[in-house]
């Protein structure tokens, strides 16, 4: 027993010098190298929260928000990434994007004056080089009832970013509320030049087509779009609806079925 004691006592402060060496060690990693040190932190220990005590500064606060937000690895909490977006403001008011992404959360959690008020400041500070807030802020619009102000912002966005097949789609939506079906069938196969087969906007040209009193066309829109919608992925549709919980992409994928099977049947009784 007292030869184990003996090698005991002499291993320890072995051990002890190896850990207060490592500990030294984590130290100077730490003054002078806190941005890698954070970024191991947040992305690879997935603790933001230690992230942000290593590296406190409006960038890593954003990064923090979007790894909450929008990063497919990471914890869907737009909770704490609106807290983190909130945080970059306060460290740097006109920060490029924070605005923009606070303004998403409030509109997924259907707070529209919050979201509008949010997409008029990131407008306001960075007008053009935000250009994505346009097509935000048209959606917004279009769920607060006002189409005619949300027409202007999606047109602005197109005459930017032409190729966008989204913001076909969802300027067709606003001539829906307008009532106008030629525009939107027009919007519709705007959208179909450039990702043809797309159940999205086969689904809105079926729409427009029926609303039209063109139900064989409406039949084939819809029918071509549900055998599309079958080969459509969750990831696919998350990337269509980024912010969204990726967690439901699944259901609204089946939500999806389901509207169109049920406007097929009603073509089929009103035939």
């Amino acid at each position: 027993m007292t030869d184990v004691s003996n090698q005991i006592s002499l291993l320890l402060p072995r051990y002890a010098g190896i850990a207060f060496a490592l500990f030294i060690a984590v130290c100077v990693f730490l003054y002078t190298a806190p941005g890698h040190a954070a970024t191991i932190a947040l992305h690879y220990l997935h603790t933001p929260r230690l992230a942000f005590m290593i590296d406190t500064n409006a960038a890593r606060a954003f990064e923090i928000g979007d790894y909450y937000f929008e990063n497919p690895a990471g914890p869907y909490r737009p909770d704490a990434a609106a807290k983190y977006f909130a945080r970059t403001l306060s460290l740097d008011p006109t920060h490029p994007h924070a605005h923009h992404q606070l303004a998403r959360i409030f509109f997924l959690r259907g707070n529209f004056d919050k979201a509008l008020a949010e997409i008029n400041v990131q407008i306001e500070l960075h007008g053009e080089s935000s250009i994505s807030s346009y097509y935000v802020r048209g959606l917004i619009l279009g769920y607060m009832g006002q189409p005619e102000q949300a027409e202007q912002d999606f047109r602005h966005y197109l005459s930017k970013r032409e190729r966008n097949w989204g913001a076909y789609n969802d300027i067709a939506w606003i001539y829906f509320q307008l009532g106008n079906f030629e525009q939107m069938r027009e919007e519709a196969v705007y959208g179909l030049r450039i990702a043809p087969n797309n159940p999205w906007l086969l689904t809105t040209y079926g729409v427009a087509e029926m609303n039209l009193g063109n139900k064989a066309a409406a039949r084939d829109s819809f029918e071509a779009a549900l055998s599309a919608i079958v080969t459509t992925t969750p990831e696919e549709w998350s990337r269509v609806n980024p912010g969204n919980d990726p967690a439901i992409a699944e259901r609204g994928l089946e939500e999806m079925r389901r509207t169109i099977e049920k406007n097929i049947d009603l073509l089929i009784t009103t035939s």
